[in-house]
Formats: structure tokens, C-alpha cells, sequence
């Protein structure tokens, strides 16, 4: 499958139907799927797990599915920097004050604050300065009594992977740098970035190259 600079987003059904394809037509990967499991913070069936000592003042605040923006013309223009190599989970979420009594509406926007901290380990770079390790934020995680989960088809990250990653600077300092897309080589049936439905990751290098 080749890129072309006009292709600018995939509708969330349209991913979908196409994970549901591969894995009709493929069968999933039990083994890899066991040691890749979704992330807490990933939108699940089952509620979060909060500690006893929270009671009934807990907020679990999910995030909905979205268009998202698959251009990888975009994405090679407005990266920072452009690597391969593994993504490593490097600590829990981010500390977030939980305040007893605070109004909902404001929980919730300091639920959407919460980030969990990533190092992408460097083996090539396409774009960008050159060092051995990059450290990112994912938006999602539990602190506390507070749970902030994304959807399967927002999530960038999961722990091991590996592929390409398209990083760019947060919109806040507090958050660092964060993965804007991502192209795993290999993932679980939960995870839709990976090269089955984009296309192998030496053609997307092969059009980075192309617009440098």
C-alpha cells in the first residue's frame, strides 16, 4: 500500500471494518495479544479498578471515538521529530489533586489533564535531533479516585511497541512532547495504528524522505 499526499483522514468505521477484515481473514496473534495488553486508561467494558479507600467519590471520565488525522503529509510537516524504535511505559500517570466536593464539570476537565509518561527508544531517526531516547506523554491514566480512559482508536501508544512515531510538542509545557501518530510494525486486536491498515512503514519513510 502506497501513501499519497491527498490522503487526509479515515472515518473511525472505516478503521474499524478494516481491523475486523484482518482479523477474519488472518486470525489474531493470542500470544502477542496477551503481552500487549490495552492500558488501563483504554475505553474497556469492565470500570477502572479504584482503591477501596475511595468510596463513592470516585470519577471515571471516558473520552468518545474520532475522526482523527491520518495525513501523513501533515504529520511529516508539523513533527518535531520523526523516529523508529520501541515505546516503554517509564512511570504511573501523572499526579492530579483530587479535591472531595469540587463540582463534576471541573473534575473533569482535571480528569483530561491526566498523562501517562513514555520513552521511545531510538534505533533510527528520519527527522529531527538525534539522541538515543525520546520521553512523551499519553493523555489517560488513574490517579488516585480520578480515571481518564480514551477509546482503543485514540490511543498511539501502548508499552512495546514498536515502529514509527511522529512527535510533536505539547500544547502545554506541562505535557511534553506527545506521539501525534504512530505505526506499529505489529499489534493486539485492540490496537487499529499499525502497518495492516496504513501501509508498511518503509513506504511511509520513503514519503518523509520525499518532503525533506
Amino acid at each position: 500500500m502506497k501513501f499519497s499526499t491527498r490522503y487526509t483522514s479515515l472515518p473511525v468505521a472505516a478503521i474499524l471494518l478494516i481491523v475486523l477484515f484482518w482479523v477474519s481473514a488472518f486470525g489474531d496473534n493470542r500470544e502477542f495479544s496477551e503481552l500487549a495488553i490495552a492500558p488501563e486508561y483504554v475505553e474497556l467494558d469492565s470500570p477502572p479498578k479504584f482503591d477501596p479507600s475511595c468510596g463513592e467519590d470516585t470519577l471515571n471520565v471516558s473520552s468518545g471515538g474520532y475522526g482523527f488525522n491520518s495525513d501523513l503529509n501533515y504529520h511529516t510537516r508539523n513533527s518535531v521529530v520523526i523516529i523508529q524504535g520501541v515505546a516503554r511505559q517509564t512511570g504511573a500517570a501523572w499526579q492530579l489533586d483530587f479535591v472531595p466536593g469540587t463540582d463534576r464539570r471541573s473534575r473533569m476537565e482535571e480528569a483530561g489533564r491526566i498523562r501517562t509518561p513514555f520513552a521511545i527508544e531510538v534505533s533510527e531517526t528520519h527527522k529531527g535531533t538525534r539522541q538515543n531516547s525520546w520521553d512523551v506523554t499519553e493523555s489517560g491514566g488513574m490517579v488516585g479516585c480520578v480515571s481518564y480512559r480514551q477509546s482503543a482508536d485514540g490511543v498511539p501508544l501502548f508499552d512495546g511497541q514498536t515502529g514509527l512515531f511522529f512527535i510533536t510538542a505539547g500544547s502545554e509545557p506541562t505535557q511534553g512532547n506527545r506521539v501525534a501518530m504512530a505505526i506499529a510494525e505489529d499489534g493486539p486486536d485492540w490496537f487499529v495504528f499499525t502497518e495492516e491498515n496504513f501501509g508498511s512503514i518503509e513506504d511511509a519513510v520513503e514519503l518523509i524522505q520525499s518532503l525533506e
